[in-house]
């Protein structure tokens, strides 16, 4: 599915970029954990698909 996480990642972006508007450095980090983790999960899907075709 990597519609959705794409979907997610792309909120994810938004969030960090508001956070870091309103200076809510400590949120900033957590969002880019976050967005790191969903980056590398949309990579596994993209492998997964691939290999599957």
């Amino acid at each position: 599915m990597p519609g959705p996480k794409r979907w997610s990642i792309t909120k994810s972006r938004a969030l960090k970029t508001w956070a870091g508007q309103l200076g809510m450095d400590e949120a900033v980090k957590l969002i880019d954990q976050t967005l790191q983790e969903e980056k590398k999960a949309d990579e596994l899907l993209n492998e997964v698909a691939e290999q599957a075709n």
